[in-house]
């Protein structure tokens, strides 16, 4: 397959079951190895990097959301939501930034509370604004509400593109429910490893 996503954009990444979307994403951002092809990021062809410099440019460009959240256990939220400033090398602010992005997502109740004592929900919503306290350019996210009841995923969906919104930033879901691929402004169907459609829900700038 073969496509390119502008900055700013908003992609949906949709079919069956086993039909590559996961593998997909993770190739994307580098966190799997082609057998052949080049993914670029901001012109950067990811496979021409080492592990070491593909983590770099994730940890400056890219935010990323998964079904079961992936938040390190022996951190609080606050934890977990500075480590990614942290593992930039960033000092200044990044507590207070952190605790404000917390906020916005609804959980400056629970800044010292471990993943094991919040609910799905709440481990989600910390894995936004994990995923957004960098700012990124691009934020891949796998599922996001997979693992949630319906009223809980849609509240986070709700709030994953808003604050995608407000960072204006580029963004690559890939998800089952078409109702949330609806609120993209394009839907890539994939069927066995290839393009099936690639449908704009709006028209691109």
């Amino acid at each position: 397959m073969s496509f390119s996503v502008t900055s700013g954009e908003t992609l949906a990444i949709v079919g069956a079951s086993g039909s590559g979307k996961s593998t997909l994403l993770g190739l994307l951002a580098g966190l799997d190895l082609p057998t052949t092809g080049t993914v670029k990021l901001n012109g950067q062809d990811l496979f021409q990097l080492d592990e070491d410099q593909r983590a770099a440019q994730r940890g400056r460009h890219v935010g990323f959301v998964f079904q079961s959240f992936q938040l390190v256990g022996h951190l609080s939220a606050l934890e977990n939501v500075m480590l990614p400033l942290e593992l930039r090398g960033e000092t200044a602010g990044v507590r207070e930034r952190a605790a404000d992005m917390l906020a916005r997502v609804g959980l400056s109740g629970r800044l010292s509370h471990y993943p094991r004592t919040l609910s799905g929900g709440e481990q989600q919503r910390v894995a936004l604004a994990r995923a957004f306290v960098a700012r990124p350019d691009i934020l891949f996210a796998d599922e996001p509400t997979g693992s949630l009841d319906t009223a809980t995923g849609e509240a986070v969906i709700a709030l994953m593109f808003e604050l995608n919104r407000d960072a204006g930033s580029t963004l690559v879901l890939v998800t089952h429910d078409r109702s949330v691929a609806a609120r993209c402004g394009r839907i890539l169907t994939i069927e066995a490893g290839r393009v099936a459609s690639d449908e704009w829900m709006t028209a691109p700038v």
